[in-house]
């Protein structure tokens, strides 16, 4: 999962990837995730990913990719090398 810092017009939000967003970005893009490792991404691939995130969880966005990526004020990639969960 990705974890995006966004803000389309109702404030800074995050937003963590869901496992039915990045099934369609592979099918969008003939790509797997894990070729985001070497391959990087790039910045179509996260509006992409959290237009898709947002749908899927009911948010009021347009529905239109294009129209999306126009609202939207800021998206960042959040550093996702920290340590997810209980540390011993």
């Amino acid at each position: 999962m990705l974890t995006l810092d966004l803000d389309y017009g109702q404030g800074p939000e995050r937003i963590v990837t869901s496992l039915w967003s990045l099934a369609q970005w592979e099918r969008k893009t003939s790509r797997k995730i894990p070729q985001i490792a070497t391959d990087g991404i790039g910045m179509d691939d996260l509006f992409f990913l959290a237009h898709a995130t947002l749908v899927h969880r009911g948010a009021e966005v347009p529905k239109n990719l294009d129209q999306f990526i126009q609202q939207l004020v800021s998206l960042d990639l959040v550093d996702t090398t920290e340590p997810v969960g209980p540390t011993k």
